[in-house]
């Protein structure tokens, strides 16, 4: 007996120990995966190397000693990092594993933080009708948990989300609501950022005064707090803010203090945003070397961030997370209803009742079945056939939409290499450019070049239209800007026979005989003579002068325009058998003169009155005198109507060539 009580003493000592020793080597995890996260949350915004690293470490540990709290607060900071580093599709696919797992442990109070930090990411890759759901997720969790107080952030975001698709007044609007919680909340990093935020606005409406004085007082709240990454974004926002003003230097000191803290941080996304301030900055200033070199690092961080492929993945992944999400709640529908069942089985007489419904029913059923198997078995090869036919429209709408994102951002890049207006507006502010593209991109270009006193411009037109026309116009814009920057060539002669050579040898390079080139109107004006010189390969210049002459029934004279027609060489800029040396033509132009040259696209369009519309074409001479009947209106206004008359021509026939028309009063 007293063997046994002994024994199991013995025992019963080990089993304290041990348990004492499980509770010591828990309690001694939570505090080293607390530790960790102290850490993590020293580096951020600091060392985002560092931080993601601790944040790694104590969600291993945090599983190993199966704390919960732990691991919650290590996914949140790795989603952080995440997003910090433009990994979308990975903080996306952890943030609905941590709304899951916080949800399963009842961490509601952290819910608010997740999907703020989910509809983050979806702002980041431009999907702004998650990050608004989400972001108004966010205000709901808030509310239903008496944070009110809080709601400050989300209205900010959702303020954000409409600032970039340019829809200013429902920004501002949600700015101004979350504007007095940021002044109650008193806190100085979110007050730099509305700041900011409403600074930016400002700028998108020309407003640049009221823009500037809000970003010197966003960068004063957010110097305090050290916050990198804000101050990244504030930066680059006031450099584009200072190029819209054109203080180009001004603009250059902000964007190297962005960058500089972007390389710091190594932050893709908004290092990208900088990288396209500079492009805009050195097209201003005419500088084509750093032009390139920013455009390129542009492109490269782009293309890295965003992919079809991640797009479709995270796509993929939200409808899961939805789904799952449903068949939990359908779950819990059903154990509710099992629950239900069990109540009225006490009932003897109902479930009796019951039963003999239930095996009427089935009976019922098997007979039903029966008598349409036949039937169904082609009903069956239907709507496999439908199912297929569903499959195969799908995989056709996910490729039309792949080739169409693409060809969208090509337009981007295309968009590049055009001048801005307002450029061309400051050496002509009585002129106009129409640009009609047929398709998304296209095979005609415009050309704007200032050296000293001498303004090159051009219409061109390149061999197809939409993608491959694309591709030859940027070959050949390139090729013009060589002949005059490379080669100083300023007879318009001359760089055209240059342009021939240097595109000429382009496609050389390849193993196929490439054929493709351009038809271009290429105009030199001389500002101190007002001496135009011009050359043409197949596309023709018009200059429509003025006269006045007495009128036979009044001493007041009226007023006649007629056009100034110079043929084109009847050769391209390309391969040709019987190439020449291009032709130089010299105008002395008079005050008032039009100069006209286009592309061949507007004169071809099929179209006309209704009763024939489809079986011709424009033509020239209705042209001419559309051009000589309004050659006493306005630049702008002559845009306008030149650009009604073809589409009323065009009805609802299809454009059948890119469009290109510039028009510059002397």
């Amino acid at each position: 007996m007293k063997l046994t009580l002994v024994f199991t003493l013995f025992i019963n000592s080990i089993l304290f120990s041990q348990n004492e020793n499980q509770k010591f080597d828990g309690l001694r995890g939570k505090v080293l995966v607390d530790s960790l996260l102290s850490a993590c949350d020293k580096f951020r915004g600091q060392d985002e190397t560092k931080a993601e690293s601790f944040a790694k470490k104590a969600l291993l540990e945090a599983e190993k000693c199966n704390y919960h709290k732990g691991e919650l607060n290590a996914m949140i900071s790795l989603i952080n990092s995440e997003n910090h580093f433009s990994r979308y599709e990975n903080a996306i696919k952890l943030n609905l594993k941590a709304l899951d797992f916080a949800e399963k442990h009842h961490f509601f109070k952290e819910k608010p933080l997740l999907y703020n930090s989910l509809a983050s990411s979806y702002l980041y890759l431009n999907n702004y009708k998650y990050a608004i759901k989400f972001f108004r997720k966010t205000g709901e969790e808030y509310i239903n948990q008496n944070r009110r107080d809080e709601l400050g952030n989300p209205f900010n975001n959702i303020a954000v989300c409409y600032d970039n698709q340019e829809i200013l007044d429902s920004a501002l609007f949600y700015y101004k609501k979350a504007y007095p919680y940021y002044v109650k909340e008193k806190n100085d990093a979110s007050m730099g950022l509305w700041f900011m935020n409403v600074g930016d606005l400002f700028r998108k409406q020309n407003k640049f005064k009221e823009a500037l004085e809000y970003q010197f007082k966003a960068e004063k709240y957010l110097i305090k707090t050290n916050d990198l990454e804000t101050l990244l974004v504030l930066y680059n926002g006031m450099g584009i803010n200072f190029l819209s003003q054109n203080q180009s230097q001004k603009a250059l000191k902000y964007l190297k203090m962005a960058e500089e803290i972007g390389l710091k941080l190594n932050s893709s996304l908004e290092l990208a945003n900088v990288y396209y301030s500079y492009f805009e900055l050195y097209k201003f200033d005419n500088d084509t070397k750093n032009q390139l070199k920013y455009l390129i690092k542009y492109v490269d961080l782009i293309e890295n961030i965003y992919t079809v492929e991640s797009a479709k993945s995270i796509t993929e992944m939200q409808e899961k997370y939805e789904n799952d999400k449903k068949l939990k709640e359908i779950e819990i529908l059903s154990k509710d209803k099992k629950l239900q069942d069990l109540k009225i089985s006490k009932h003897e007489s109902s479930r009796n009742f019951l039963v003999g419904i239930i095996l009427l029913g089935l009976i019922l059923v098997l007979i039903l079945i029966f008598s349409i198997r036949n039937k169904n078995k082609t009903n069956s090869i239907l709507i496999q056939q439908k199912e297929e036919i569903f499959e195969q429209k799908k995989i056709v709408e996910e490729k039309n939409k792949e080739i169409t994102d693409s060809i969208n951002y090509a337009k981007r890049i295309q968009s590049a290499i055009l001048p801005q207006p307002k450029l061309v507006k400051e050496y002509f502010s009585d002129s106009f450019i129409l640009y009609k593209p047929k398709d998304i991109v296209a095979g005609d270009f415009y050309w704007f070049e200032v050296i000293d006193h001498l303004i090159f411009f051009a219409a061109a037109d390149c061999t197809g239209h939409g993608v491959p026309g694309a591709m030859v116009s940027v070959v050949c814009h390139n090729a013009l800007n060589r002949s005059v920057k490379e080669f100083a060539l300023k007879n318009p002669a001359e760089i055209l026979n240059k342009t021939r050579e240097i595109v000429i040898a382009e496609f050389e390079k390849s193993d196929e005989d490439v054929k493709d080139g351009m038809d271009i109107s290429l105009c030199v004006l001389n500002l101190n003579s007002n001496i135009l010189e011009w050359s043409g390969a197949h596309n023709p210049l018009w200059i429509l002068r003025s006269a006045y002459k007495a009128s036979s029934d009044s001493e007041v004279p009226e007023v006649s325009a007629e056009i100034l027609e110079t043929k084109a060489d009847k050769q391209p800029i390309g391969k040709f058998a019987f190439a020449t040396d291009f032709t130089k033509h010299s105008f002395e132009l008079q005050k008032n003169d039009i100069i006209y040259i286009f592309t061949d696209g507007f004169q071809d369009q099929f179209g006309g009155p209704q009763s024939m519309r489809g079986g011709k074409k424009l033509k020239l001479a209705q042209m001419r005198e559309l051009f000589i009947q309004n050659c006493n209106k306005s630049m702008e206004d002559q845009r306008k109507i030149i650009d009604d008359s073809f589409e009323n021509w065009k009805g609802d026939l299809e454009q059948v060539d890119d469009v290109c028309i510039i028009g510059v009063r002397i």
